[in-house]
């Protein structure tokens, strides 16, 4: 079982990223909004630091976007280390999060989206 030490709060910020505007929603993020199996929400510009860990000693920064019972979106600067189907687990509010990677998305400006579903709603 993997250890977690020095679990980021939750409102420590990754420096280099920007939270998207609400109203900014490009027609890509219309088309993944209608295939979704849950419905998402944004998430809370106070409370949106997020950090993926792929091993006890590995981890990500981002930005939670928006979320929902069964996933959360996220921006990281740093997505080059991450894959499809890959296993992870996830800083979600303090408490770590068993997750799979579903979705990876690069953006001009260099960021990416990451699409994560938990595990304990992975598809079969």
């Amino acid at each position: 079982m993997w250890e977690f030490p020095d679990l980021v709060e939750p409102t420590d910020r990754a420096p280099d990223l920007q939270v998207p505007e609400a109203a900014d929603v490009s027609e890509a993020d219309q088309k993944e909004q209608e295939r979704r199996r849950a419905m998402r929400f944004p998430s809370d510009v106070q409370e949106s630091s997020i950090t993926i860990w792929l091993s006890s000693e590995q981890k990500i920064a981002g930005i939670l976007v928006n979320e929902s019972r069964s996933g959360i979106s996220v921006i990281v600067t740093d997505g080059i280390r991450l894959r499809d189907d890959q296993e992870v687990y996830v800083d979600y509010y303090g408490a770590p999060m068993p997750a799979i990677i579903r979705h990876l998305r690069w953006d001009d400006d260099g960021t990416c989206r990451v699409g994560i579903e938990w595990k304990e709603f992975t598809r079969k």
